[in-house]
């Protein structure tokens, strides 16, 4: 072989090695996770919900009120026209799983969203069999066999099933939280499906390279379409997965990639340069771009999008309550930037994007300086007019997260400006729905989409109503062993490679110490030579590398075979 092919050979297997081994990221976090002097005991069990003293009497505040109105008109809906006219379900009633009749996100979104509804309703006591005119017993076997048939429908259980789909995170999440909220009520075999659901949807996220719309050196990476609410709803179920399952081998791994998801979420230009800390988390190592502009504003569908804007927020927040049902205190990073954001919709003057609306706002004012739940589209809207659930789940949340301190007008002014067209809007007809054929939306899940809202807004009401919110600046990692260790190489090494060796340790220990004392040897350095961290191949053959690390009285070592092969082999 030439010369110029061998160095050619060489530059392109270097490139490749350093790409996949020369740095690991999780190392230089400043994010801390003790190592634990002793074994830590697992299992994969989901632990049930403690309600010992969660109050469960329905909230009774002003926005409360309303709020709970508007969700059994959801109700009403959900349980006669959705489940008899657009359903059908009706017609299965002898079977104890639904054929749900698909695996997109028009059947599966639709009836997670419906499941969801009436879960959160009827365990937190707003179902109201008045109103609804279906008993209260029916209608929770109603919501059983949705959880269970969409979690038996998952691919986890069934051969071709949904999930590993864009979106089906999402979804999965709200399998996962209605099964969690009635997990006693479900027999061993449904538990399981459902906790595979969970773990599977989870597990696709350990290695996940987050998303984002534009990356650290400000070029656009997906040009009109911010990853901030896909990264936000992903979160969603590396959230459940942690609350449900504290002891499971993989907490540490998906709570790190929850964190990761979260804060890019919210990530603007500025942060990937910052030292500001969140949870723990250096933002300028954690971040390899941002999803929201330096503004608070957010562009999706090739347009500044405020739905999307809310979009992130009442993703984020949401988990909150995920969160309290685990038992946990509430990370800051789901409130980081949120602030910037919520605030852009009332004080940005919009005439940046449009010259003929400047000086007004996203939020409209009335004459008198008052809220008004009129909406201002900077550049136009592709969904509707018509939408006000976004924007009032954002209001409520911001209201009890404190997001609005600096806000000339306050958010629960226009939470209840909303409220009334949210009423309004439902009551015109019997059905309990909000849409009417005409309206300004076209989402073909608009009822759905409708209810999620509602029943998100009031489970953080509920849960800051029972003292759960409390933020806290951890990290959230838990202690893990110093159990096992091996270098990682490339699977072909040719004489004349060099390269940075790695290692990697047992995967419950997640971001490495930076005082870590880790050692190299080489069994034969005639055949490979380990120096100041650098693997070197000097001839061709086989030899062994191991590794050692040293944390105070800890240590632990590992070692692989390698062959080092020949150019003409």
């Amino acid at each position: 072989m030439c010369i110029a092919w061998r160095l050619l050979l060489i530059f392109i297997t270097l490139s490749i090695v350093l790409l996949l081994f020369g740095c690991n990221k999780k190392a230089n976090q400043v994010l801390l996770q003790r190592i634990a002097d002793n074994e830590v005991e697992y299992d994969e069990n989901v632990v049930p919900i403690n309600w010992d003293n969660l109050d469960l009497n329905v909230l009774d505040s002003d926005i409360a009120k309303g709020l709970v109105q508007a969700i059994n008109n959801s109700n009403r809906y959900a349980v006669n026209t959705w489940w008899t006219q657009v359903k059908k379900f009706d017609k299965q009633d002898d079977q104890e799983y639904i054929s749900i009749g698909g695996k997109s996100e028009a059947t599966i979104r639709s009836i997670s969203e419906m499941a969801r509804l009436l879960a959160v309703s009827i365990k937190l006591n707003i179902y109201d069999e008045s109103h609804t005119e279906v008993p209260l017993e029916e209608a929770r076997a109603m919501m059983l066999k949705l959880v269970k048939s969409l979690a038996k429908a998952h691919l986890a259980n069934t051969e071709g099933g949904w999930g590993d789909h864009w979106q089906s995170a999402f979804w999965a999440a709200d399998v996962a939280f209605s099964g969690w909220l009635f997990w006693e009520n479900f027999g061993m075999e449904d538990q399981e499906m459902i906790r595979k659901v969970v773990v599977h949807e989870a597990n696709r996220f350990i290695s996940y390279e987050v998303p984002y719309y534009m990356d650290k050196e400000g070029k656009i990476v997906f040009k009109g379409d911010t990853k901030a609410e896909e990264n936000a709803w992903n979160a969603n179920i590396t959230t459940l997965a942690c609350a449900m399952m504290p002891n499971h081998e993989n907490h540490n791994l998906w709570m790190y990639k929850n964190l990761e998801l979260i804060i890019s979420s919210y990530a603007l230009p500025e942060d990937v340069t910052s030292n500001k800390l969140v949870n723990k988390f250096r933002l300028k190592e954690i971040l390899d771009g941002s999803n929201i502009n330096s503004d608070g504003t957010v562009v999706n569908h090739n347009i500044v999008h405020p739905d999307y804007q809310t979009s992130v927020l009442t993703q984020n927040m949401t988990k909150a309550a995920y969160f309290a049902f685990g038992g946990m205190e509430v990370p800051e990073a789901l409130i980081f930037n949120a602030d910037i954001i919520y605030s852009a919709l009332i004080t940005l003057d919009i005439g940046k994007f449009n010259a003929d609306k400047k000086g007004s706002y996203i939020y409209e004012r009335n004459p008198d300086g008052s809220a008004s739940p009129e909406i201002n589209y900077p550049t136009g809207t592709d969904w509707g007019v018509d939408r006000q659930l976004n924007f009032f789940t954002s209001d409520v949340f911001a209201h009890v997260f404190n997001l609005d301190r600096d806000c000339p007008v306050k958010a629960i002014d226009y939470a209840h400006a909303r409220m009334q067209v949210i009423l309004s809007m439902q009551g015109r007809s019997d059905t309990g729905q909000y849409y009417q054929a005409g309206d300004s939306d076209s989402y073909a899940l608009r009822e759905e989409w409708v209810a999620f809202h509602l029943i998100n807004t009031y489970l953080v009401l509920w849960a800051e109503n029972n003292g759960l919110v409390n933020i806290s600046k951890d990290t959230f990692l838990k202690p893990a062993p110093l159990r096992s260790a091996l270098p990682v190489l490339p699977e072909k090494i040719y004489v004349g490679n060099e390269f940075p060796i790695s290692f990697e340790v047992n995967k419950d220990l997640v971001v490495l110490p930076k005082d870590l004392k880790v050692k190299y040897y080489s069994s034969d350095e005639s055949i490979v030579v380990i120096k100041n961290g650098v693997f070197k191949a000097v001839e061709v053959g086989q030899c062994k590398i191991t590794v050692v690390v040293e944390y105070g009285k800890l240590r632990t070592s590992g070692t692989v075979s390698v062959t080092i092969n020949d150019y003409n082999y």
